[in-house]
């Protein structure tokens, strides 16, 4: 598990920009629905009802394979009940866990969900901040290039490309502080046109209307 989270939505509908992350989420409103989202690689722009109250927990990128025992490639940019991965009884424990925010119940259930240390290790140098390229942690590894996008598609859903990708823009909005020039070389982008064609592609908006949404301006 990387974190637990909740989203509530006031008195208003709102228009929640969901960025990439990397990551699986399992999502559970308050009539116990439980959704497994899978990893997203573009912006989702979701209209939340007035009153809307979502919990939900988030795996690391490397982890929804061995946690969830299901092939991680079928669900990116997908959302399935959970029931269909888990089946019903699972499922509905799950959720009833995260709903209560049961840290002890939830590292019982996935305690022994160990991903694999290996692909872990490249996912944490892929996405590392100033990671090396593809080809140079293929060869860290030990793995032919081709053998390595084999192995992080297969664990993550995802190609190492998209997860640099996503990895740099969040990079980016943790030294948005900076300014945007400062924040796009520190997240490693190679020029600011780099990092306005990337940050677009993935969040529909320009660095500076991004980072003034987020209130990071």
């Amino acid at each position: 598990m990387r974190c637990r989270w909740e989203q509530r939505v006031g008195d208003t509908p709102h228009v929640q920009r969901v960025l990439p992350d990397n990551c699986a989420d399992i999502l559970v409103t308050a009539d116990g629905r439980a959704l497994l989202v899978g990893p997203p690689t573009h912006v989702e722009l979701p209209r939340l009802p007035a009153g809307t109250l979502i919990r939900g927990l988030r795996f690391h990128p490397y982890a929804v394979r061995t946690a969830l025992h299901t092939d991680v490639a079928e669900l990116t940019d997908q959302s399935v009940d959970l029931d269909d991965v888990l089946g019903a009884a699972t499922a509905r424990t799950v959720a009833e866990q995260i709903w209560a925010g049961s840290d002890v119940e939830l590292a019982h259930t996935w305690g022994n969900a160990e991903p694999d240390r290996a692909t872990a290790g490249i996912v944490r140098m892929l996405t590392a901040p100033g990671a090396p390229s593809v080809d140079a942690v293929a060869d860290r590894a030990g793995y032919s290039s081709r053998h390595l996008r084999r192995v992080v598609h297969a664990e993550t859903g995802l190609s190492p490309k998209t997860l640099q990708r996503v990895a740099r823009l969040h990079d980016f909005l943790r030294a948005a502080e900076a300014g945007i020039s400062s924040a796009a070389a520190a997240a490693g982008y190679a020029d600011q046109p780099h990092a306005s064609r990337e940050i677009r592609a993935l969040t529909g908006l320009a660095p500076g209307q991004l980072l003034r949404e987020r209130g990071l301006t």
